[in-house]
């Protein structure tokens, strides 16, 4: 009686355990993402704010941010601003503009029923 062996061929090993996720969203756009220093872990509806006109100039790679929290069903309010590392964002979905009405003077935002729910899911 014949043996056989065989050999289970392994994949390479990993040479990097970092992630890539998609780059803020351009200037003045809102997106759904996660930031690290959250101590929630929740998702937030974020804008990207002129690096120009509020980063400090001394640290030109941090990004500062509009956040937005979640008020009822589609109507997200202005709760603050931020300065983070890309480092630290996670883009989750960029929102379309066609989907969403900011009022500016009063710091709401409403999106589409589908697009706020799909994006408070993730």
């Amino acid at each position: 009686m014949a043996t056989t062996t065989t050999t289970a061929t392994l994949p390479p090993p990993l040479t990097s355990r970092t992630c890539h996720f998609a780059p803020p969203p351009p200037v003045g756009k809102f997106a759904f993402a996660r930031l690290k220093s959250d101590p929630r872990k929740g998702v937030h509806l974020v804008r990207l704010v002129n690096a120009d006109s509020e980063t400090p100039t001394t640290h030109p790679e941090l990004i500062t941010l509009h956040l937005f929290r979640h008020e009822f069903i589609s109507i997200f309010r202005h709760a603050g601003s931020t300065t983070v590392h890309p480092s630290e964002l996670r883009i989750l979905q960029v929102v379309d503009d066609a989907s969403t009405r900011y009022e500016e003077e009063h710091g709401v935002v409403f999106l589409e029923r589908r697009v706020a729910l799909e994006g408070m899911r993730r």
